[in-house]
């Protein structure tokens, strides 16, 4: 079985509890995952952040059945079904919404301190959890940026875009960059120098393309040719377009390597670099410290 919308989870939840058994969070989740025979992979996927989707989605349908009081947490971080819980189970066995709450039982608008924002409520029709759709807007936002940075970077002088690639890849950690580009640079616009001594030197050619005009792999091939009469430990070709199936296909077979990286990448990793952005505003995202609590109670 694939991974349910976060208010899926909400019925097997009240099912692993409906026995009246106290159980620690983490221990749902297990049960959980096993009701729903889930796989490994299913079990450990990831959002492009790094947050686990399965234990988000369980873990956020934890906490709204708790504000609708479904569930009660006699002890910090462990759950037990309530009459709430039960009625939940017997009047919609196979799902309900934040509505049917409501319904049932109107106090559960006073939920969340009264303070529930929208984005919340909101999140109980979604598939993600909270922060599922928390890190959706952040990667939305820089993607926004991406295009801004890519319109800008096709409408530049292509000296600029040379430059640019050298700096990036400086930052990156693959050594200092050379600028050699010009009329005749033999399709050589950059030299990175992995080392003092330019023993490894990584060969660097870029092409301010407008979208559509895609690098084949003649191109792909020509710079080859330059990397290998040098005797360079490989080469990065960067465009602000994209590249055909043929050229991608030539490079994946070339020694010493070549790497390419289209318009979109390259941008991806400008915004990852901090080139050429700002950061507007950080946001804290906090959770309950639930050891603190813990030992705190037991001292």
């Amino acid at each position: 079985m694939s991974l349910r919308k976060f208010n899926d989870y909400f019925i097997p939840v009240l099912k692993v509890l409906e026995s009246g058994e106290l159980l620690h969070r983490r221990k749902i989740m297990e049960i959980v995952g096993e009701m729903e025979k889930l796989s490994k992979e299913e079990l450990e996927l990831q959002t492009d952040r790094g947050t686990n989707i399965f234990r988000s989605r369980v873990n956020w349908a934890q906490q709204f059945l708790y504000q609708a009081k479904a569930i009660i947490r006699p002890k910090t971080a462990h759950y037990q079904i309530s009459d709430r819980g039960r009625t939940l189970l017997e009047k919609h066995p196979y799902g309900f919404t934040e509505k049917d709450l409501l319904d049932l039982f109107p106090d559960y608008a006073d939920a969340w301190n009264s303070r529930k924002s929208k984005a919340v409520v909101d999140s109980c029709v979604e598939d993600e959890s909270p922060i599922e759709r928390l890190e959706e807007a952040i990667l939305e936002t820089e993607e926004s940026v991406i295009t801004q940075i890519l319109n800008i970077l096709q409408e530049a002088p292509p000296l600029h875009l040379e430059k640019l690639s050298l700096l990036l890849l400086s930052k990156m950690g693959y050594g200092i960059g050379e600028h050699t580009g010009g009329p005749f640079d033999g399709g050589i616009d950059g030299v990175i120098h992995q080392d003092k001594l330019g023993l490894n030197k990584i060969f660097v050619q870029t092409k301010r393309y407008k979208k559509g005009s895609n690098v084949g792999s003649s191109e792909i091939s020509e710079f080859f040719g330059a990397v290998s009469k040098n005797g360079a430990a490989g080469g990065v070709f960067i465009t602000t377009s994209t590249f055909t199936q043929e050229a991608r296909k030539f490079a994946d077979n070339t020694s010493p390597r070549i790497v390419l990286i289209d318009g979109h990448e390259f941008c991806q990793q400008l915004v990852h670099f901090k080139l050429g952005v700002e950061i507007v505003k950080t946001y804290e995202l906090v959770k309950v410290h639930e050891d603190f609590f813990d030992e705190l109670f037991e001292a």
